[in-house]
C-alpha cells in the first residue's frame, strides 16, 4: 500500500515562531544530511527552483515561506529510513509543520507495528524537548484539523498518537497504519 505517515507539529503563530522553527530545524540536522528544497523563484509561481542544503537548516523558514515550498530528504531514526517531504502551513493562529514520512507498510504484523509506533512515539518526545508546541500528532496520511483548545473542549483524539506540549504522550485505538486495532488490554 502506497501511503505516508503524517507527522505535523502545531507551533502558536505569535513572535516566538521564528524561535521555534529555529529550534526544530537546529534539532532535524541531528536526523537528517542533506535538505533538497523546492521554491518557487523569486516568489513567481510558475518558475520554481530547487537547491540543496547541507548543515544549517536554519535557512529553511526563508524559503519554506512560500505558498507550495517543500523540502524533501531522507529521515532517520530507530534503524529506519523514511523518504519526507516536509512542508510549512499557516492555520490562522496557529503554524503547522508537517512531515509527511513515506512507508509502505509490507509488514502490517503488530510486532512490527509496535515497534514502529514506539520509534515515532520516541521520536515525537524528542522533539518536545526541542520546541515548544501546542501539540504535535502522528497518524495514517494525518493532517491538521483542530486548535488545541478546540481539540480538548471535544475530549476525543483523532490521531494515532497525540502529544499536548503539557501532557503525557497518548496512542489511540489503532496503529498508524490507520487499520490495525490496538490490544488495549496491554498496556504500552
Amino acid at each position: 500500500m502506497d501511503t505516508y505517515i503524517g507527522l505535523g507539529i502545531v507551533l502558536k503563530n505569535d513572535i516566538n515562531i521564528t524561535k521555534e522553527l529555529e529550534n526544530f530545524f537546529d534539532f532535524l540536522e541531528i536526523y537528517v544530511h542533506q535538505i533538497q528544497v523546492n521554491f518557487p523563484e523569486e516568489g513567481d509561481y510558475e518558475d520554481w527552483e530547487e537547491k540543496i542544503l547541507v548543515d544549517n537548516y536554519v535557512q529553511l523558514i526563508d524559503l519554506l515561506a512560500f505558498r507550495g515550498a517543500y523540502a524533501s530528504f531522507d529521515l532517520e531514526f530507530n534503524h529506519e529510513h523514511f523518504a519526507t517531504r516536509l512542508s510549512l502551513s499557516n492555520e490562522g493562529d496557529d503554524l503547522v509543520v508537517h512531515l509527511a514520512l513515506h512507508h509502505p507498510f509490507e509488514k502490517r504484523d503488530i510486532q512490527s507495528l509496535e515497534l514502529l509506533t514506539q520509534g515515532i512515539a520516541s521520536f515525537i518526545d524528542t522533539i518536545d524537548t526541542h520546541v515548544v508546541h501546542d501539540y504535535i500528532f502522528c497518524d495514517n496520511e494525518a493532517e491538521y484539523l483542530y486548535k488545541k483548545e478546540r481539540m480538548l473542549e471535544l475530549g476525543y483524539n483523532p490521531y494515532a498518537i497525540l502529544k499536548l506540549h503539557d501532557r503525557m504522550l497518548v496512542q489511540a485505538a489503532w496503529y498508524l497504519d490507520g487499520f490495525t486495532e490496538r490490544d488495549l488490554s496491554q498496556k504500552h
